[in-house]
């Protein structure tokens, strides 16, 4: 075993075996089974001797408990069994018979032979000791391999979620009053649609789909999305419901809804102003959306909307990632 110890000594790595195991308040068996889950692989030298049987599991030895722990934990094994036939083995007589646990090891070792498992025979300590030696190098070399091919993999992955998260992105949420500005909603989206596609522009009507949570639809879409273009109108401000209330004091309206997780996620917002319509002052706006104040604004009107359209158009080109 001394060929064995220096063997994965001088690659680096440290021992772990039974008779090194410090006392400890708890069974032999789980001691054994925990540390060598605890290990990066597993080296196991059969002979002809079986070993000690487990104090509290005596059906079997160390060596066949340490071997099956590994086996059950998924550890590399590199076993390396003694050829008891070889003309040149070097093994003292005494050293090869087990008079009273002999036939456990005969059949330990047909059980590791049918297991599948690659093997090597040794039949001298100093041939057992390079047998290890290389053995370790090419486990390590494979270890790393594996280790790069799994950082690749998982690189591809992270590469191919944020391809994923990219084209799922809309690139330019629409947000507007129906009451007031469905009609230019309507032909801003139509002439966006025309230069972006319409899988890159949200707009409400013909996006979510029936049976669909319209608020968690409208959120996702805006927090997914590149830019955010707020219509205002000349009475977005002073818009109120059925009550008579001004709709953006009610924390549940879709548009104060729409700018505020815009605002909360850093999604660039451009207000769109309409038929002269002027910019709010933040003062005028409920706190949530006071940051909208600030904003440069985008004038379209009317009268020249093609133009005006074809410089909003020229200004998005620069704010939308291509796909």
């Amino acid at each position: 075993m001394a060929a064995v110890e220096r063997a994965i000594s001088a690659a680096g790595h440290v021992i772990v075996n039974m008779a090194d195991f410090p006392t400890a308040d708890q069974p032999a068996a789980e001691l054994c089974r925990e540390r060598v889950r605890g290990c990066d692989a597993y080296v196991g030298v059969l002979g002809t001797r079986y070993g000690s049987p487990v104090r509290d599991e005596p059906g079997m030895s160390y060596n066949e408990l340490e071997f099956d722990s590994a086996t059950a934990a998924g550890l590399p094994r590199l076993v390396f069994l003694l050829d008891t036939d070889a003309e040149d083995v070097r093994i003292p007589p005494s050293k090869l018979i087990d008079l009273e646990f002999g036939a456990r090891q005969e059949a330990f070792r047909r059980r590791v032979r049918a297991s599948g498992l690659v093997t090597q025979a040794f039949a001298d300590p100093a041939t057992l000791g390079q047998l290890v030696e290389r053995s370790l190098r090419e486990m390590a070399e494979q270890v790393r391999r594996a280790s790069e091919a799994k950082r690749a993999k998982q690189a591809e992955e992270v590469k191919q979620a944020e391809e994923a998260e990219r084209r799922r992105r809309y690139g330019i949420f629409i947000s507007y009053r129906r009451q007031e500005d469905n009609y230019f909603a309507g032909r801003l989206c139509d002439r966006l649609t025309e230069n972006f596609g319409a899988d890159r522009v949200f707009i409400d009507v013909d996006t979510i789909g029936p049976g669909v949570d319209f608020t968690q639809d409208i959120t996702r879409a805006v927090k997914t999305s590149t830019v955010l273009l707020a219509i205002i109108g000349p009475h977005w401000l002073a818009a109120i419901d059925e009550q008579g209330r001004r709709r953006l004091e009610d924390p549940d309206d879709m548009v104060r809804l729409e700018i505020e997780t815009a605002l909360a996620e850093e999604v660039r917002i451009i207000p769109i102003l309409v038929d002269n319509a002027t910019m709010p002052r933040p003062g005028d706006l409920p706190g949530s959306l006071s940051g909208l104040g600030r904003i440069n604004a985008f004038a379209i009107r009317y009268q020249s909307f093609r133009n005006d359209a074809a410089r909003l158009v020229t200004e998005l080109q620069s704010i939308v990632p291509d796909r």
